[in-house]
């Protein structure tokens, strides 16, 4: 009992720290509208110290259209700012492009003599998925055209769509998969 006990507490705290967290992104995904000038995304510094904040966009594929600015900056404490997306162009007008966007958040260091400290910086990496104008409609809308086949213990889904997809969850026959 005494061991449960013990489980129990340490992930309350745990759970209770990260519920705490420094620098907190306004979204785990950004939808890059097209025919936009621009798009952007709130970073929220939670805690009382200050914060150097660096971003970027990349890809899987080489260098992505997209400047993030500002790319370099000084988060104050309990303070919030927005990163701006701007679109260079050169996507497919036809179906999504996926990105990703990083947030690297370092936090400030006190100079305390003969003190052995640990500074760790936070990377939150979410998606930047560019929606160009052409493409209508929202993917809850077309997912009746989602192709699902079985090959023994394997499900695979094609997805013919112009959307990206992402599953929360995926059932067959009333089980997880």
């Amino acid at each position: 009992m005494q061991k449960y006990l013990k489980v129990l507490i340490a992930g309350w705290l745990l759970v209770g720290a990260a519920a705490h967290a420094g620098v907190v992104t306004g979204g785990t995904r950004l939808i890059y509208p097209g025919g936009k000038k621009e798009s952007s995304l709130s970073v929220t510094n939670n805690d009382a110290t200050p914060y150097l904040i660096q971003s970027w966009v990349e890809s899987n594929k080489g260098a992505a259209p997209f400047l993030l600015t500002p790319p370099l900056f000084r988060l104050e404490g309990e303070q919030q700012t927005r990163l701006r997306v701007i679109y260079s162009g050169g996507l497919p007008e036809n179906k999504e492009s996926m990105f990703w966007m990083n947030i690297k958040a370092i936090p400030s260091s006190q100079a305390k003599a003969g003190a052995n400290t640990l500074q760790i910086a936070i990377k939150t990496r979410i998606k930047l998925i560019y929606r160009p104008k052409s493409v209508e409609g929202t993917p809850e809308m077309v997912t009746e055209q989602l192709r699902w086949t079985r090959s023994g213990n394997t499900l695979q889904v094609m997805n013919p769509t112009a959307f990206y997809m992402n599953f929360a969850e995926v059932k067959v026959g009333g089980r997880r998969s």
